[in-house]
């Protein structure tokens, strides 16, 4: 099993993906099924890409860190513009699974708030 919070965040938004691929692939098609996996991959991706950029700073001065934690969360902000105007262009028939999923996946951090830390970051 994950220890870390940011490692089982990415695993978990990655598994309401493929839930939701599932899930529309039963109910809508093939192509729903990608727009649901990519809505979770998204959220994945920005998640790893986050907590990459921000866990690399540990041990530095209190300042790097902050600046580490603001510039990840721009840039994280940036990437999501990007990759939902790229699927917006290639996945348009499949929006509402591709976004439904998306904000599924965001509902894994309410859940991260009552995970034990186990051993740490």
């Amino acid at each position: 099993m994950l220890k870390s919070i940011p490692a089982r965040i990415v695993f978990w938004q990655l598994m309401v993906g493929v839930a939701g691929a599932i899930l529309s692939a039963a109910l809508i098609g093939a192509k729903a099924a990608l727009g649901a996996f990519t809505g979770g991959a998204i959220a994945a991706l920005l998640s790893l890409y986050f907590a990459m950029k921000t866990f690399s700073r540990r041990g530095a001065d209190p300042q790097a860190v902050v600046q580490a934690f603001y510039r990840a969360e721009a840039l994280k902000l940036v990437m999501a513009t990007g990759l939902f105007v790229l699927v917006a262009v290639f996945l348009a028939d499949v929006w509402l699974p591709l976004i439904t999923t998306f904000i599924a996946s965001q509902a894994v951090y309410g859940f991260a708030l009552i995970w034990k830390s186990g051993d740490g970051y």
